[in-house]
C-alpha cells in the first residue's frame, strides 16, 4: 500500500503505511497570516501550554479536564493518535 497522496513541505515518519518506516506527507494548509498542520514531537510543550494558559477560559464550553489531561504525556499521546489515524490508509 502507497502513503496517502496528502500536500506538504514536512514529511514525518510513519509505520502505518506499510509496515516498514517510509517517509509519509504530513498535510498542510497555508495562507497568508498561518500554516496549519499536524503537531510535531517538538510541538507538545506548545499545545500543553495553550491548555494550562487558557484552563479556565476553555472550562466554559470544553468537559471537565482531569489533572492528567495537563500533562505533556497526555498532549504526546494525543498528538500521536491523531497522527496515526490521520496517516492510516
Amino acid at each position: 500500500m502507497k502513503c496517502p497522496n496528502l500536500i506538504s513541505l514536512h514529511s514525518i515518519n510513519d509505520q502505518k503505511c506499510t509496515g516498514e518506516i517510509i517517509m509519509c506527507k504530513v498535510p498542510e494548509l497555508h495562507t497568508d497570516q498561518i500554516i496549519l498542520t499536524i503537531l510535531s514531537p517538538d510541538d507538545y510543550p506548545l499545545l500543553l501550554n495553550y491548555y494550562i494558559n487558557n484552563q479556565k477560559h476553555l472550562s466554559l464550553w470544553e468537559p471537565g479536564r482531569s489533572e492528567s489531561y495537563y500533562t505533556i504525556e497526555d498532549k504526546k499521546e494525543r498528538i500521536t493518535y491523531a497522527k496515526e489515524n490521520l496517516l492510516m490508509v
